[in-house]
Order: structure tokens, then C-alpha cells, then sequence
């Protein structure tokens, strides 16, 4: 399924509990197969990392200046814009780095490379073997197929503890737009369930 999340640009968010610096928060990415398509993680100095390449080999890296706190909950994200071609990184709902992705020839996702059989993981990264695990908490991880504005990723941090993300949204297309949600238990089963609303 992720072989198509950031073909229209992407966001991935998470609330992270670090306990050591250095971790994968989520990735795809195979250095050893040259699959490293995008892999958001905590650097040797507790600064937010992001990277994404457009066929797995050639990548684009952002870090952030701030670093973390340890032992302390943080909302994180990252994002890529297709068509402004911006990367960023947001920490508790504030943005702390962009720039615009360094390939060249300046190009877009490469579908074909995408639909390589990778994994995408939590917490690790497959490198030939796990790799970069993260020492900490990991929770109420999102993956969107599309950028989020500013004020839908800090709405994201907002609604911490309340267990619900909410955000109003103008400015939408007419069309059918499609949503998943899921929930999981405690004994890791997982429950979907996809919906569709209009709009004319």
C-alpha cells in the first residue's frame, strides 16, 4: 500500500516518546537493495530527520536545528509537497525545517521504482536487518497520501489527549473523497473501515 502514498505528496505523523536519541520513527527504506524511499527518524543528537527520495537512491535529507526532549512526548511530522516540491518537518505542531528537494534533474516520484517489493516499518528500518530501532514509545502513528497544510498538522497536535483529530477543511473539490480509519487493540488485532463523502 505505501508504494503509492506519495506519489500526489505525503505526510507522516506520529506522537513519539524518545528515551534515547537515535531511532527510526517510520521508514521504507533498504539501503542494501537501494530502497530508501522516505524514513523519518531521530539523528545522534535528538534533531528530527526526514528524507525521500524519487526512486530510492537518490535522496533528499532534512534536519531540524532544535533537538528533542527525552522522556517526554512529542508530536512529530514530516511532509512532502509534489507540486512545490517542499520537504518540512514539525515538531509539536511547528514547523522546524524546509527545503526544496535537491534532486537532479529536478523530478517527481519514479511509480515504477516505488513498486518494489519494501516494507515499511515502525520503530526500525530494514537494512538487510533491522536497523535503527527506536528506544521509546511510539503512538497514534498517521500516514496521508496527500501534504497537510500547517494548520492541519498543529490541529493534529492539538488534539492530543483527547484521542480524536479534527480540522475543517475548505476549499474542497467537488468529487467523491474517499477515508480509512482504523483502531487496534491491545492484543494487536486490527479493524478497518473505509468511507466515502461527496461533495457537488
Amino acid at each position: 500500500e505505501f508504494e503509492n502514498v506519495c506519489n500526489n505528496g505525503c505526510t507522516f505523523s506520529a506522537f513519539i516518546y524518545p528515551t534515547i536519541l537515535r531511532g527510526t520513527i517510520i521508514g521504507r527504506s533498504d539501503s542494501s537493495e537501494n530502497n530508501e524511499f522516505f524514513k523519518l527518524s531521530t539523528d545522534g543528537l535528538g534533531r528530527l530527520s526526514f528524507y525521500i527520495s524519487p526512486e530510492g537512491i537518490n535522496k533528499c535529507l532534512i534536519t531540524s536545528t532544535n533537538t528533542l526532549v527525552l522522556n517526554t512526548w512529542h508530536n512529530v511530522a514530516a511532509s512532502f509537497n509534489k507540486e512545490t516540491r517542499q520537504i518540512k518537518i514539525y515538531d509539536n505542531g511547528v514547523q522546524v525545517a524546509n527545503t526544496i528537494t535537491c534532486w537532479t534533474p529536478i523530478t517527481n516520484i519514479n511509480a515504477a521504482s516505488w513498486s518494489k517489493s519494501e516494507n515499511t516499518f515502525i520503530g526500525t528500518h530494514d537494512d538487510n536487518s533491522w536497523r535503527d530501532g527506536f528506544n521509546g514509545v511510539i503512538d497514534e502513528v498517521l500516514v496521508f497520501s496527500r501534504v497537510l497544510s500547517d494548520s492541519e498538522i498543529k490541529s493534529i497536535y492539538d488534539a492530543r489527549g483527547t484521542s480524536q483529530y479534527y480540522q475543517t477543511f475548505s476549499s474542497v473539490p467537488n468529487g467523491v473523497h474517499t477515508y480509512t480509519g482504523y483502531i487496534i487493540d491491545a492484543a494487536g488485532n486490527v479493524t478497518s473501515d473505509t468511507r466515502s463523502i461527496t461533495i457537488d
